[in-house]
């Protein structure tokens, strides 16, 4: 068995050079995980337009970070795993801090024992909520193992140390992983796909939660815009404002409810949020601009949503540029 630090000092890689070997690692992986996307983005439409929608200022974008990382370690499990069995003995950042992963007797480790310290590392990560112990340990351990490594058998050394022969510790360590690491490991593993499920759930349900209730708000408004059509019928052009429409003031329509009010602005009927509205949505702004689609016929479009082909547009200002909600949380007329 390898002999402590104290022992041989030299002999293990420090935290640092673990450090600057997770940099670099991560770094590999996140170019792999950008031509992925690529890819997708290229072979993909339906799923890449998916991935760039989330990827923006809304209710889902920290479900939508949870699930990257998620896939930043299924990713890294192919690398990890079949860079610390090979000849190298340990990823390309290890390589470049001159580091590698041995057993407890300084072999080359295989397959099996790189894909228990790869899952062993999820349980590493776990101890986030006591300040990442499971990372510190390497630093005071006596063979400078992490949490990983002491459940899964291995030493990260310097790549050109040579054992001290005059360390005669014939101690033979314990084989196999110890019963509680495989409780732990198989902890982990259920718990990724837990993890990932409730990482599209979540932001999905709440998604649903906030398009309601802005379908809510826009039928006690829905009235509006056929008075402003009648309005201009009867005028032969767009009113100016919600003012310059009888009918509005006369039917007491409601122009302003606890959780939105309504505004006209060149022609462009603007509602916005405010007041009991769901966080997500106060403050923010949903547009309907007026197109003429055929003689006499003419059609609401909201926010985001393309216009009918060949109509005109009545209004100054689309719907788009009144708008300032993201797409996701829009009901699907309003994409």
């Amino acid at each position: 068995m390898y002999p402590t630090r104290h022992a041989q000092p030299e002999l293990y890689a420090g935290f640092w050079k673990r450090v600057a070997a997770q940099i670099v690692d991560r770094f590999v992986l996140l170019l792999v995980m950008f031509l992925l996307w690529m890819v997708f983005v290229e072979l993909v439409p339906l799923i890449g337009s998916a991935m760039a929608q989330s990827d923006s200022e809304s209710p889902g974008s920290d479900g939508f970070g949870l699930a990257a990382n998620l896939l930043l370690g299924l990713i890294g499990l192919p690398y990890h795993v079949a860079m610390e069995s090979s000849s190298w003995q340990g990823s390309i950042g290890k390589r470049a801090a001159g580091i590698k992963v041995v057993d407890l007797h300084g072999r080359p480790i295989g397959v099996g024992q790189a894909l228990v310290r790869y899952l062993s590392g999820f349980v590493s990560a776990l101890t986030a909520l006591v300040l990442y112990i499971g990372y510190w340990m390497c630093g005071f351990t006596e063979r400078k193992q992490a949490l990983h490594d002491m459940i899964a058998g291995c030493l990260v050394v310097n790549r050109d140390a040579v054992v001290d022969s005059s360390y005669t510790d014939a101690t033979e360590p314990r084989s196999g992983t110890p019963g509680w690491a495989k409780v732990l490991i198989v902890g982990c593993c259920l718990l990724l796909p837990a993890l990932v499920v409730l990482s599209i759930a979540i932001p999905a349900y709440h998604g649903y939660i906030t398009r309601t209730a802005l379908m809510q708000s826009l039928g006690e408004h829905r009235e509006l815009q056929n008075d402003i059509l009648e309005q201009a019928f009867a005028t032969g052009e767009l009113p100016g404002s919600l003012d310059d429409v009888p009918e509005i003031q006369m039917s007491g329509h409601r122009r302003q409810t606890e959780t939105s009010k309504a505004s006209l602005v060149g022609g462009t009927l603007v509602i916005e949020f405010i007041g009991a509205a769901r966080p997500e949505l106060l403050g923010q702004r949903l547009g309907f601009a007026l197109y003429r689609v055929e003689e006499n016929q003419y059609r609401w479009v909201c926010g985001l949503a393309a216009p009918p082909a060949g109509a005109e547009r009545i209004s100054d200002r689309t719907g788009a540029e009144m708008t300032t909600l993201t797409a996701m949380s829009l009901p699907r007329d309003c994409r």
